[in-house]
């Protein structure tokens, strides 16, 4: 299907309008962003339309999954303390191979642990805090380059 033949694309739609300050990542393949108000929720997703979520991943996007992955999981936990970081798709709602990555820390309820933290997203939500732990994503992912 032709770019001009697709449905609306929300996520095309938040890579173009994420203000640079949200923005964690981006290659030619890949973009990596924040995720709402919950602080250190990151959103993974390819640039370009898929028809298969999951499985469908070119060479090059498979090749560079991996170590993104890491890399975003290494600085979510060295900005927010976290003691894991989960790593959530479920690919209902986008033509993207996308993810969302969420800390999980040492006091986080042994109810909300695991895809029940997506339940309480309006509890973590705090515009502020989220702002502050993106700007340390970024200064993290930085440092990792360096």
């Amino acid at each position: 299907m032709a770019q001009s033949e697709r449905p609306h694309c929300h996520v095309c739609d938040a890579i173009q309008n994420d203000p640079p300050e949200r923005e964690f990542l981006r290659d030619d393949l890949w973009y990596a962003g924040a995720a709402g108000e919950q602080p250190g929720w990151v959103r993974f997703q390819t640039l370009r339309h898929g028809d298969d979520w999951s499985w469908g991943l070119t060479t090059d996007e498979s090749a560079r999954l991996g170590p993104m992955v890491r890399s975003l999981s290494a600085a979510i936990r060295a900005a927010t303390g976290a003691e894991r970081v989960y790593i959530v798709g479920f690919g209902d709602n986008a033509m993207h191979f996308h993810m969302l990555l969420m800390p999980c820390y040492p006091d986080t309820p042994r109810d909300w642990r695991g895809s029940n933290l997506l339940a309480h997203h309006r509890e973590i939500a705090n515009a502020s805090e989220a702002a502050r732990v993106a700007k340390a994503i970024r200064a993290e992912l930085v440092a990792q380059r360096a």
